[in-house]
């Protein structure tokens, strides 16, 4: 069955292709939920509710093809709506009196040891750091979309990628 078809099903209530539409995205919807939350049961309601969203609002999709992107972006934003509520921001806006850390001198770092970095990291730092690294936003649109100014979410990322590194580097000492 071809996207568009799916789509059309889904348009017309139909449960069969809205499960078909889950299983294809769910996974994806979740790892983007689960990176901005660090909370795997708010990642599921994110998941459940954005694709419950998505089916209410499927007849607005023009291009059926875009179906990942556009389901995507409903749980990126749900996602942050609820790390809003949960986010007190620091409005300290002196990027360029942070000193930086050292970034590591070693690229052996597995995958695994930076995502648990990571998951240490407070909710704030994280989630700048996934919407510029991962996510690919600019700054600007994460202040947009987390409702701060530019320079708070810059310096965010600057003390977010500070505290990283130093996470980082604490491993590879207790690995030498």
């Amino acid at each position: 069955m071809s996207d568009k078809q799916l789509i059309e099903r889904i348009a017309k209530g139909e449960s069969e292709a809205q499960m078909i539409f889950y299983r294809l995205h769910a996974d994806m919807l979740f790892v983007t939920a689960n990176r901005i939350l660090n909370n795997p049961q708010l990642a599921e309601d994110v998941v459940h509710d954005a694709i419950l969203r998505a089916f209410e609002n499927i007849q607005n999709l023009k291009n059926p093809l875009a179906a990942s992107g556009w389901v995507r972006t409903i749980a990126r934003r749900m996602a942050i709506d609820q790390l809003k509520k949960e986010l007190a921001f620091e409005t300290d806006e002196l990027v360029d009196t942070i000193q930086e850390a050292d970034p590591p001198e070693h690229n052996d770092v597995d995958v695994s040891v930076v995502r648990e970095a990571m998951e240490k990291l407070p909710a704030g730092y994280r989630a700048i750091l996934n919407l510029h690294l991962l996510e690919d936003m600019s700054f600007d649109e994460i202040a947009i979309l987390l409702e701060i100014k530019s320079s708070t979410v810059r310096s965010q990322f600057a003390r977010g990628r500070m505290k990283l590194i130093t996470l980082l580097n604490m491993y590879h000492v207790r690995q030498s």
